[in-house]
């Protein structure tokens, strides 16, 4: 599996004030990017995680730990973040928490999950939405293969970026990244979480064959899918004829051949990480080799819990969170204009994008059906001598 770097880069690490001081990191949250309702030209950047990871810290506080650029003549590192729980917005019956990004874009280095890299609800990932923001070259080709959207299966393959507890990274965040696949679709079964502080919730979700740990929660759990589009073609070739008795004549017999016209992967969000199940068991008394009964532990089965995309889309398009991204325009709208400091070197903060500019990708022609069509004639011709 070929993964892509920058989705790496889209998550950050959630801390804890320790009562040393420290801040400690204990979860993974991940940026994710739409467009306004009304202004299809702005965009909004919200920070995503699992809500049993803020039920599980103390106190009011959250720290979002963020790499940073690096500063002129030093090197990058990270900056923690202070949020207060109640500027976070909850899901109303999914493991979802979401807040306004505290980021700022020419200090911190951080890449975005576009909301059209969202799973949807019929578990498809709907080229449509792309509306020309994806790939010039393939969006067209990929619109025109998978008409309804490319389904999502079990068995397809998967991967995470989230925080590894026990080497987060001293001066910048390290994610890891894990692989799996999925092992059963959401269905009417509701999958039962079981947080220290946040008690027991039913929720709704994929179950996939993934090592999860203590640390991952929150983390974006990406789908990851290889395509091989091919365009059916009826090609004349040539062929000798049958008798040596009949006039020589060029003979041209239709044959179907499959052209390859477009192969890569394209990666959406299935989801993120809630939970995995624990095997229970009781370990033996070594001197009578009889079970302990009243200590019970836990080996991880490999099993893993993803909350689906669709609630976290459910949770951004929401009532509360609309009217707060309204009146947020609207505060931004009256503010008088700021001057534009005039300096004309390069911006050591660009950031990169999934969707860099048109003019500066490498453009691929694919060919009409009546080129290639036209070229298989020339090839397929007795040449004369």
């Amino acid at each position: 599996m070929r993964v892509t770097p920058e989705l790496v880069s889209t998550v950050a690490f959630l801390c804890a004030r320790a009562r040393s001081g420290q801040n400690l990191p204990g979860g993974t949250a991940f940026f994710v990017e739409l467009p306004d309702e009304s202004d299809p030209k702005r965009f909004w950047t919200y920070l995503v995680t699992a809500q049993h990871c803020l039920d599980e810290i103390s106190g009011q506080d959250v720290y979002v730990r963020i790499n940073t650029v690096p500063n002129i003549g030093g090197p990058a590192g990270y900056e923690d973040i202070k949020t207060h729980k109640g500027d976070w917005y909850p899901h109303w019956n999914a493991d979802v928490a979401a807040i306004l990004a505290p980021y700022d874009p020419a200090r911190h280095a951080i890449q975005k999950v576009p909301i059209e890299l969202f799973i949807g609800a019929n578990y498809r990932l709907d080229i449509s939405t792309f509306d020309g923001r994806g790939n010039p070259v393939l969006e067209p080709v990929l619109r025109t293969a998978y008409p309804g959207g490319i389904p999502v299966e079990l068995g397809h393959e998967l991967f995470f970026p989230g925080l590894f507890i026990q080497s987060a990274g001293k001066t910048r965040n390290l994610p890891i990244v894990r692989f799996g696949h999925i092992s059963r679709m959401p269905g009417d079964e509701m999958v039962s979480i079981r947080g220290a502080v946040s008690g027991t919730k039913q929720i709704r979700a994929f179950l996939a064959e993934f090592h999860s740990w203590g640390g991952h929660s929150g983390s974006p759990v990406f789908w990851h899918h290889e395509y091989n589009i091919t365009l059916p073609l009826n090609v004349p070739r040539w062929q000798p004829p049958q008798s040596s008795l009949l006039i020589q004549q060029k003979q041209f017999v239709p044959e179907r051949i499959d052209v390859q016209v477009a192969r890569g992967w394209i990666e959406g969000l299935l989801g993120l990480m809630s939970a995995h199940f624990d095997i229970e068991v009781s370990p033996k008394d070594k001197s009578s080799r009889r079970s302990i009964e009243d200590i019970i532990t836990g080996i991880n089965a490999g099993t893993a819990v993803i909350t689906p995309a669709e609630n976290i889309r459910e949770l951004l398009m929401s009532d509360e969170m609309k009217e707060d991204r309204a009146r947020r325009a609207a505060q931004t709208n009256n503010e008088e204009p700021a001057a534009v400091a005039d300096f004309a070197g390069n911006d050591s903060a660009e950031q990169l994008t999934l969707a860099p500019n048109p003019k500066d990708r490498i453009k691929i022609p694919i060919p009409s059906k009546d080129e290639v069509l036209n070229v298989f004639k020339k090839a397929s011709r007795k040449k004369s001598h």
